[in-house]
């Protein structure tokens, strides 16, 4: 069964006024981000190779070397070197639908 969501750097909270009452950071940046995947994995009863990742800076790379299938998109040199796959587009003119070679 799956269950929309999404993980972002940090967690609001409402008041009834619909005004911000409340934030809380969550560590999301090198090694969090395996945090945020293992969630994940957890949740949807995969193991971390079954899963893929796309990313751009030197922070993705803890996450990249993680998982099965990792892409970079015009992805800092750091990450390319990790990544299974590089894909890079000239400024303005990207589509993220070249991912998808890459993805079963």
């Amino acid at each position: 069964m799956n269950s929309p969501h999404s993980f972002a750097a940090g967690e609001y909270f409402w008041g009834e006024d619909g005004k911000i009452i409340g934030w809380n950071l969550l560590p999301c940046d090198y090694e969090g981000k395996k945090g945020f995947m293992k969630l994940i994995t957890e949740e949807y009863g995969l193991k971390p190779e079954e899963c893929a990742f796309v990313g751009d800076g030197r922070n993705d790379i803890p996450l990249a070397k993680a998982v099965g299938t990792s892409i970079a998109f015009n992805g800092a040199k750091e990450l390319q070197a990790v990544c299974t796959y590089s894909i890079n587009q000239e400024e303005g003119k990207e589509d993220f639908r070249e991912v998808l070679k890459y993805i079963d």
